[in-house]
């Protein structure tokens, strides 16, 4: 595996040796015209953050309110993944187990309860069953059968307790509980716990669309609003409950003529996976007389006492788990991921102790600035706080370390088959000539817009960069256009590694 993202990671930069050259900067302070330029025609209100570093020999090449508090967005993963390689290794993988408190007796019948204990595992889901939402339950239900499970007398339980009841970060916005992005984290989850909704179109324009359910569970009530409009319209579904709720009011269009997915958040994720494990043992031909429950409505230590273990799944190693953090800017895999940090590194499965491991990553490495905030692992609230200066530093010092491999292989390439980044860079020649020298994590959040990572010029120079804009407007440059603008002046540059740069120039 390592051999192959070693591979992965080289192939890009041999490319470049074929690729024809585009005009650039050739020199470090005709880069730091180019990228004032592009300031000034922007004619911006708001914050403007940069800080492009070249990695070796170290130095800064432009840095604008670098040490300037930002809200992060999705950058934020950059803290939580960094961490979770840091302190747990990337080979780390989470077991979630079946066990029970009864016996089975001669006819089959389990005499006791069915209890699923969550490990933390954000991975049961149809990513790693080709698409198959139930097929790790649809598995246990085999397995039960083949050692002569044939009915449950008890309840079907599960045990979360691995992390606190702490499922969403007080600051998020609470009219987005119901969409995917603000997933609860729970320790025993399941289909990242949300419901796969297919919408179809109805047959004219403002008639009711109709829409099916995976996994087709009560557990979730959804009451439409969504209509039909005309082909070519821009819209989209919205998803709104209540905190404590499952009932969904989606409202919004679909286009005549199209069947589109999208996906609603849950409330209470381990009673949602043990409703839907009781559902599918049951169309599978074991029979529960229990119904489904969530250990902190029990007595624990009744239920705990006396365990068998009867099957269990493991999850992808957390390589894979940071993969889709970055490469997707997964909210619920990183807020998860957080709360595991918190539980190995702390003995607390919950934000603010996953957030007091990481200050101590940053602390370590050199990186923690003054008035650094960091509430959630996804970068959904608007309360994290960070430099990108502290980001600069974190990615140089993932560079150096073990598991340098990995963190950059998780990074988005410009225009790659996948990743946040692959449909970036495409406006002019120049940018998609440099695209795929240019690595990076997105983030996006209302106001917020970012993007830091690594890129290499035209001569082979590696730089690390980060570019945040927070409340940024402008009637010329769109946010993302000025991101992109500013990576692609840098990846186009032809100056090498040596090239004199007095350091004042690089201060803005």
């Amino acid at each position: 595996m390592r051999l192959l993202i070693a591979l992965a990671l080289a192939l890009p930069s041999l490319s470049l040796l074929h690729a024809a050259p585009v005009e650039g900067a050739g020199t470090p302070e005709a880069l730091i015209q180019e990228i004032n330029d592009l300031l000034e025609e922007a004619a911006f209100s708001g914050g403007v953050s940069i800080l492009i570093e070249q990695r070796e020999p170290a130095r800064a090449l432009f840095e604008r309110q670098a040490d300037q508090l930002v809200i992060p967005a999705s950058n934020n993963k950059l803290h939580t993944t960094a961490a979770a390689l840091h302190f747990l290794g990337p080979d780390l993988t989470l077991t979630t187990r079946v066990v029970t408190n009864g016996t089975v007796n001669e006819a089959g019948v389990l005499e006791g309860d069915l209890i699923v204990i969550g490990s933390g595992d954000p991975t049961i889901s149809g990513r790693f069953n080709g698409g198959n939402i139930l097929g790790t339950f649809e598995q246990w239900a085999t397995e039960l059968q083949a050692r002569g499970i044939r009915a449950i007398a008890g309840r079907i339980i599960g045990d979360d307790d691995l992390f606190d009841d702490e499922l969403i970060e007080e600051t998020w916005s609470p009219r987005e509980l119901g969409e995917w992005y603000s997933a609860e984290s729970s320790a025993l989850s399941l289909n990242d716990n949300c419901v796969d909704l297919v919408w179809t179109a109805g047959p004219t324009v403002g008639s009711p669309a109709s829409w099916t359910a995976d996994p087709a569970t009560p557990y979730l009530t959804i009451r439409s609003e969504v209509r039909t409009v005309a082909e070519g319209t821009e819209t989209d579904r919205y998803y709104r409950r209540a905190a404590d709720s499952n009932s969904v009011r989606v409202t919004g269009g679909i286009p005549l003529g199209q069947t589109n997915t999208d996906y609603a958040a849950v409330h209470n994720p381990t009673l949602f996976a043990v409703t839907v494990l009781r559902d599918v043992l049951q169309r599978q031909g074991i029979q529960v007389s229990g119904e489904a429950v969530d250990i902190d409505d029990l007595d624990k230590s009744a239920v705990r006492q006396s365990l068998t273990e009867l099957t269990s799944f493991t999850s992808p190693p957390l390589s894979t788990i940071v993969d889709i953090v970055n490469q997707h800017s997964q909210n619920f895999y990183a807020d998860m991921v957080l709360k595991l940090i918190g539980r190995e590194v702390e003995g607390e499965g919950s934000f603010d102790a996953g957030v007091r491991a990481v200050r101590r990553h940053l602390d370590e490495i050199g990186a923690l600035p003054p008035g650094w905030q960091m509430l959630d692992g996804s970068g959904l609230s608007g309360q994290n706080r960070t430099t990108p200066r502290c980001l600069v530093t974190l990615i140089r010092a993932m560079m150096s370390s073990p598991h340098s491999e990995t963190f950059l292989a998780s990074l988005p390439r410009g225009r790659a088959e996948r990743g946040s980044l692959r449909r970036r860079f495409g406006q002019t020649a120049r940018s998609r000539a440099v695209a795929g020298q240019i690595q990076g994590k997105t983030g996006y959040i209302g106001g917020v817009y970012a993007l830091s990572g690594t890129l290499t010029n035209q001569a082979g120079v590696e730089m690390i960069y980060s570019l945040v804009l927070n409340r940024y407007e402008s009637e010329s440059t769109p946010p993302l256009q000025l991101l992109d603008a500013i990576a692609v002046a840098a990846a186009a540059s032809t100056f090498e590694a040596d090239a004199p740069l007095r350091p004042e120039m690089a201060a803005q």
